[in-house]
């Protein structure tokens, strides 16, 4: 495999995961964040047949079942709302027959405004660069997502993370997929449980923005909350070298590792 390889092949109308997807949990099953990436590119392909400038605000992907590496996925997206200032869009990720992802959309249309001053905080530039690498020790095997993004340690277990693949073959990856492809890994950052006893699996992923990232690196400063019910939320404030971008919110399926014997 070469550097340039992407998460996503295009196989016909079709797109095939490659093992740069690979989550921690099971080396044949994607991570959250590649796939949340490829419905937003579907939904950003209708934004784009519309006049005007939209900002995408929300974005919210229930994954319903793992997504295999290896196997075909046909992705599908609609407008569900098209109002003067704010657009709806919804799309599934399917293996042809299931559908295994859930996603939404909202976008506000952008238009100049005159706000009164220390309204939007100031910006604070950092350089992500120097900073100490980061990795996550919990992925097992040697490829997948956590060797697909570049990581670098911020202030107060704050982690800084860049996608170093493309995408989607042949295209560049536009500001949304660029956090969409790593506000997924807060289930990864600060994490407070042990990695030998409990598994703690993320159901869904909503992302708002109150603007795009302007870089490359996307700073996850994420908040772990579990209950003895098996109920987990991480919380996470998202930035880009510039100041603030938004807020990220995670629901986790969280349970003891059972031992297997023999």
């Amino acid at each position: 495999m070469t550097a340039a390889e992407p998460f996503y092949q295009r196989h016909g109308d079709a797109f095939v995961a490659t093992p740069h997807t690979a989550g921690p949990w099971n080396i044949g099953h994607q991570h959250g964040g590649p796939p949340a990436a490829l419905l937003a590119r579907a939904m950003e392909d209708l934004i784009r047949g519309e006049p005007g400038e939209w900002h995408p605000s929300r974005y919210t992907i229930d994954l319903l079942r793992p997504l295999a590496i290896g196997a075909p996925l046909h992705v599908h997206a609609e407008f569900t709302r098209r109002g003067q200032k704010v657009l709806g869009l919804t799309g599934t990720l399917t293996d042809g027959a299931r559908e295994l992802a859930r996603a939404s959309l909202l976008c506000i249309r952008s238009a100049p405004l005159e706000l009164p001053p220390g309204i939007t905080p100031p910006d604070t530039l950092v350089d992500p660069e120097p900073l100490p690498i980061h990795t996550f020790p919990f992925f097992r095997w040697p490829v997948g997502y956590h060797t697909a993004v570049d990581g670098r340690r911020g202030e107060h277990g704050a982690v800084w993370l860049r996608p170093r693949h493309p995408l989607v073959e042949g295209e560049p990856v536009s500001p949304l997929q660029r956090v969409l492809l790593v506000a997924d890994a807060i289930n990864g950052v600060g994490f407070v449980l042990e990695l030998t006893r409990y598994s703690f699996v993320n159901a869904d992923l909503s992302v708002h923005l109150h603007r795009l990232p302007t870089g490359t690196w996307v700073q996850l400063a994420a908040t772990h909350t579990t209950q003895p019910n098996g109920v987990g939320l991480v919380d996470a404030a998202l930035s880009d070298e510039s100041g603030s971008i938004g807020r990220a919110l995670e629901t986790q399926v969280v349970a003891p590792i059972v031992a297997r014997s023999g």
